[in-house]
């Protein structure tokens, strides 16, 4: 493994690119409400489909690293990004609930799970020295969308 500063700190740059845009999973509270009022549906059905992005999140873990050995970080993570798009994209367009559950929750939960897990297991191999750190700064880029994305849900007008 090449283990030159400036290629660490790519490999540190594009892990929090890609945390970040999984982090979008996170934002799912603000459909909630509006899902309810478009189709009738009760709020806890609604926010069950955060429940299931979260338990197939947990679930393509325990696959990830099979599928990483097999596939390779690039090809995984691309593929798993091209999967997370097309399930957000193909849930905007559904007006069943079960079909928000399969493609909002277990297409994306499975493919940001893959992600998720492969690109943090891969940074921490290039910083055998500094795994906490540098985990937790991964993990934290993953979460930074929320806020952002509360306070403007509370001042529309910004």
């Amino acid at each position: 493994m090449n283990t030159k500063p400036a290629n660490r700190s790519l490999i540190v740059l594009g892990t929090i690119i890609c945390q970040m845009g999984l982090g979008t999973i996170y934002t799912w509270s603000l459909f909630n409400q509006p899902l309810v009022d478009k189709f009738h549906w009760g709020l806890a059905d609604v926010a069950t489909t955060f429940s299931i992005t979260s338990f197939f999140l947990a679930f393509a873990t325990l696959f990830a690293g099979k599928l990483q050995e097999r596939f390779g970080i690039r090809n995984l993570t691309l593929c798993s990004g091209i999967l997370v798009g097309l399930g957000l994209i193909a849930s905007a367009h559904v007006s069943s609930l079960d079909m928000i559950y399969l493609l909002a929750g277990v297409v994306v939960g499975f493919a940001v799970g893959i992600a998720y897990i492969s690109t943090l297991s891969n940074l921490i191999k290039w910083f055998p020295a500094n795994k906490g750190l540098i985990s937790g700064i991964s993990v934290r880029r993953l979460r930074q969308r929320q806020p952002a994305v509360q306070i403007r849900q509370r001042r529309p007008d910004r």
